[in-house]
C-alpha cells in the first residue's frame, strides 16, 4: 500500500487478538523514485544483491501505474492486518517486541527547506540556513565494538535505534476537507490523527507499546516508514 489507510480494501492477513505477527516493511527510499532501484541504489556504492527482491518488485508494479492512480502519500505500508474480534470503541494495543533491520544500509535526506527548517516550522522561518536543493545520502550499517551502529562518516558512529514512522488503523470517516484527506473515504499517510498514522515517534521502538482506538471491524492494521534512528 502507498500513502494510503484504505477503510475497505481487502485485508493481507486475519489474526487473533494476542497474535504474535512477524512483518515486513520497506523504506521509501530506493523504491519510489522514477529511476530503477538497482540504477538509483548502483550510484551509491550498493550492490544489486544488496536490494530487497519486493523493492524491486514494488517499483516495477508502481511505475505500471497511471500517475493520477497512485497512492497519496510517500509512505510504503504494510497491511491491513485483520484482529479478529476488535470492534468499533475497542483500543487496539501493538507491542513492539522486536524490530530487525533487513539491509546494511539507509537513506537520509537534507534540505535548506524540509525538516526543521521548513517555513512552517516554528524555528524554520528565517533561520539563515544556505539555499540548497534536496539530497539523498546513503549510510552504511553494521556492528562496530558489538554494537548496532550507522556509520555517519570515518569517525562519527550513530548507535542505531530502529522505529517504525507509520503505525495506524483504518480512519473513521475520511473527508475531503479533513487534513490529508483529497477523496472521501481515503485517508493519505502524511498527517497524523486519531488512528494513529506518520508519528515518527522515535520511542515506537522495541519493547514499547502502542494504544490505538478502533474504527472499524476488524481494527485495519497498517504499518510501514522504518527509521533506522532518528
Amino acid at each position: 500500500m502507498l500513502g494510503v489507510f484504505p477503510i475497505d480494501r481487502a485485508p493481507v492477513a486475519t489474526v487473533p487478538s494476542g497474535a504474535v505477527v512477524r512483518i515486513d516493511t520497506l523504506s521509501q527510499r530506493g523504491a519510489t523514485q522514477q529511476e530503477d532501484p538497482v540504477v538509483f541504489l548502483g550510484k551509491y556504492g550498493v550492490k544489486p544483491e544488496e536490494i530487497l527482491s519486493d523493492v524491486k518488485e514494488l517499483w516495477a508494479a508502481r511505475a505500471a501505474q497511471p500517475r493520477g492512480e497512485r497512492g497519496g502519500g510517500g509512505h510504503i505500508l504494510t497491511g491491513p492486518i485483520y484482529v479478529a474480534g476488535a470492534e468499533p470503541g475497542d483500543t487496539l494495543a501493538i507491542e513492539m517486541l522486536d524490530i530487525q533491520t533487513r539491509v546494511p544500509y539507509g537513506i537520509n535526506s537534507t534540505s535548506s527547506t524540509s525538516g526543521i527548517f521548513s517555513p512552517s516550522y516554528p524555528a524554520g522561518e528565517g533561520a539563515g540556513v544556505p539555499e540548497m536543493a534536496n539530497t539523498s545520502h546513503l549510510i552504511r550499517t553494521g556492528l562496530a565494538n558489538g554494537h548496532a551502529v550507522a556509520f555517519f562518516s570515518d569517525t562519527i558512529r550513530v548507535p542505531m535505534h530502529p522505529f517504525f514512522g507509520t503505525v495506524a488503523v483504518a480512519p473513521e470517516h475520511p473527508t475531503v476537507g479533513q487534513p490529508g484527506v483529497r477523496v472521501d473515504g481515503l485517508q493519505t499517510s502524511g498527517p497524523p490523527g486519531a488512528y494513529g498514522g506518520n508519528m515518527d515517534f522515535r520511542d515506537l521502538s522495541a519493547g514499547s507499546t502502542l494504544y490505538l482506538p478502533v474504527f472499524h471491524s476488524g481494527a485495519r492494521f497498517y504499518v510501514g516508514d522504518p527509521h533506522g534512528g532518528q
